[in-house]
């Protein structure tokens, strides 16, 4: 048998994989159709987001020839943007060259219509994701390229319909922060980007600034690969006299390998004081800006790449540098430093992006870029070391110490046994150190619970915000109905299940807001009315009733909104509970577990109550509920009550349990919060 001839062939479904699945960030796609306007000269872009669920992306570019649609737009891997580096008529360096960009507008919608030309050449055409990766193979896909009537002067419109994403929430400004940092900071490029929706109008505007930093780096390798680097500090936010100003780390006699013509811009800030000395001034406006743009960005010619800077990215692992250096050896935290680092396709081509857009490949020149900016966090440290000199202080009395006090206090009390006038002043003593541990434990367990509700917080970030997008299309494809049953089913509990996971998320984030923590008027009827019904679409089953009882006045207090939430949050999820507590097993009560919040005026008194109709409170002493650590539910943390008795401390109120006086079974929660009703 003779040698057979065979042909490469690709599949329909490919587009499956380079279109829905390579690029999976939305945002990221999107980010992609606008990368694809700035290399096509646009001076501005216009994402809309329009009724009926349409994404509208216009720019006034220099458009698509009909030779470009086919050898462009249709032509996956197209090698133009390879063959030539930069834009015919701005000289702008092209960000892609892979010719697979453009197929991230399948990750958002399955059906793109493209309208494109210039002047009087105006072309359109359309594409199914559904009737491609249906198709038998891509050679039977026929488009078809119609001419049209120029909409405008020049220019692409990109129209995306059956969406698969729409931002909603804290995505909008997740997506608006995103455009801004999209060109780099300060440059002077003629390029804007407008986002709009039916009901606003934003213009993007680039990063153009941020606040005074205490030490500013400024760092360059030039075409011969030599390195320069200049650190200043701020005189202005240290706290007295600076001790330098300025110090040239770096000033051309080393090379950086494989690496020409970029340059870094880096700003380092002060969180928080260091014990035995506080050397900068803190500022509030440094806080807000730097939320959400700390850490080291990268743009290559001018167009930034992801993720690097993006929040939770530690690219160059500063935080492990820091921890395992110590603090003394002030290396810098990822919520310290901001800035950019600028590249080239041309004269770093090398330092290209991975098919998904989601980094740098891993090649020699990437690890020479991270070890030429972690170099330069070093030089930040060394000039900290300078400016922050070590500052000894007495040792702090800690958990480990409590063995060696314990054998003292024995030996001063074997001492003075039998001696009536020190015995008594030495229990005092005693008493005193025994309480000092026991809130210094508290404190360890706070942090520990601390930590896991920061953890649960981000958690519930990463997981509400794709629910949220989910939530749409779950309760479009429940409404669309079913021939098989199984599937039916499954649709409606997920339809139930996604609602209930986004209300547990904004039952979550009433306790992570800052602003929260500040004593301000509080609307008293929102606050509780918002967190009861956050709780009930969270918990509320068949078997468990949560319900505020009508107010008759709105109510007005000065108190923490976090104070009141964490109070009613607390005491309704111990009612929820109260079932599974170990002194219920032996007494009789209600399976249906009603649960009933009520609050008035009294005075300028704010009265809160909670009644419910389960086992009661345990035998034990008066007050050992709200005692730390106390608790007859198997694995729990004894914390719930503990945290109202304190909070309710806070604000010199009472507090008291007792049996339900609406239910036979159960318990009423009585608290009282003195004079916060006063706010004139």
């Amino acid at each position: 048998m003779g040698a057979l001839v065979a042909r490469i062939t690709v599949n329909p479904e490919i587009f499956q994989v380079l279109g829905e699945q390579l690029v999976s960030d939305p945002i990221t796609a999107l980010c992609e159709l606008v990368k694809n306007s700035y290399d096509a000269d646009a001076k501005r872009v216009d994402v809309e987001f329009l009724e009926g669920n349409r994404i509208v992306i216009t720019d006034d570019g220099h458009g698509m020839s009909l030779d470009n649609i086919h050898h462009g737009w249709l032509q996956i891997g197209a090698p133009m943007k390879r063959r030539t580096n930069a834009s015919p008529e701005r000289n702008r360096v092209f960000t892609g060259s892979m010719g697979i960009g453009r197929l991230a507008a399948f990750s958002l919608a399955d059906e793109v219509r493209i309208q494109t030309g210039r002047e009087e050449n105006w072309f359109e055409f359309s594409l199914s994701f559904k009737d491609i990766t249906q198709a038998a193979s891509l050679d039977s896909i026929e488009v078809l390229i119609t001419p049209i009537k120029p909409p405008r002067r020049r220019g692409t419109i990109i129209t995306l319909t059956v969406i698969k994403w729409w931002p909603e929430g804290d995505e909008v400004e997740r997506l608006k922060q995103r455009l801004s940092l999209l060109a780099i900071p300060g440059k002077d490029e003629d390029f804007s980007i407008v986002l709009r929706f039916d009901d606003f109008e934003s213009v993007i505007e680039p990063e153009t600034g941020i606040p005074p930093a205490p030490i500013t780096l400024e760092a360059r390798v030039d075409g011969q690969g030599h390195v320069f680097s200049t650190l200043r500090a701020n005189p202005a936010l240290y706290e007295g006299d600076l001790p330098r100003k300025e110090w040239i780390a770096e000033e051309g006699k080393h090379t950086a390998e494989y690496l020409r013509n970029l340059t870094l811009r880096a700003f380092w800030y002060s969180f928080g004081d260091r014990p035995g000395r506080k050397y900068w001034k803190p500022s509030l406006e440094t806080t807000r800006a730097l939320r959400d743009i700390n850490g080291l960005r990268v743009y290559r010619d001018s167009i930034r790449v992801l993720p690097y800077g993006q929040t939770g990215d530690d690219w160059l692992e500063l935080q492990g540098r820091y921890v395992s250096g110590g603090s003394m050896q002030r290396n810098p935290r990822p919520n310290q430093v901001t800035g950019w680092v600028t590249i080239s396709r041309l004269t770093n081509p090398n330092l290209g992006d991975v098919a998904n857009r989601q980094g740098l490949r891993d090649t020699i020149d990437f690890r020479a870029l991270k070890k030429f900016c972690q170099e330069r966090m070093d030089e930040i440290a060394q000039f900290r070391r300078e400016l922050e000199p070590i500052v000894s202080r007495e040792k702090r009395i800690t958990s480990e110490d409590k063995p060696e006090i314990k054998k003292a206090l024995d030996l001063v009390k074997a001492a003075i046994a039998g001696n009536p006038v020190l015995e008594e002043p030495f229990s005092i003593v005693e008493k005193a150190i025994g309480a000092f541990f026991e809130q210094s434990e508290l404190t360890a367990l706070y942090r520990d619970r601390l930590t896991a509700g920061l953890l649960a917080s981000l958690v519930m970030h990463d997981v509400g915000n794709p629910f949220r997008n989910a939530q749409r299309l779950v309760s479009q494809a429940s409404g669309d109905g079913c021939n098989n049953p199984r599937h039916k089913t499954v649709l409606t509990m997920l339809d139930t299940l996604v609602d209930r996971v986004i209300q547990g998320y904004n039952l979550l984030g009433a306790g992570f807001s800052g602003d929260d923590y500040r004593i301000r008027k509080v609307s008293v009827n929102e606050v509780i009315a918002g967190t009861i019904a956050q709780l009930r679409s969270v918990s509320e089953t068949e078997i468990v009733h949560i319900n505020l009882e009508p107010f008759k006045d709105t109510l007005t207090a000065r108190i923490r909104r976090s104070d009141l939430w964490s109070i009613i949050t607390n005491l309704v999820a111990n009612a929820i509970q109260s079932a599974g507590y170990a002194h219920a097993r032996n007494r009789k009560f209600p399976q249906e577990r009603e649960i009933v919040v009520s609050f008035r005026r009294e005075g300028n008194d704010l009265e809160i109550s909670c009644e419910d109709n389960g086992p009661g409170l345990p035998d034990k002493i008066q007050d050992w509920i709200w005692a730390p650590y106390n608790t007859t539910k198997p694995g729990g943390s004894g914390l719930g009550l503990y945290i109202v008795a304190d909070t309710v401390a806070s604000y010199a109120g009472t507090k008291s349990a007792g049996p339900s006086t609406r239910f036979p079974t159960g318990t009423m929660f009585k608290i009282t919060l003195p004079e916060v009703l006063k706010v004139d």
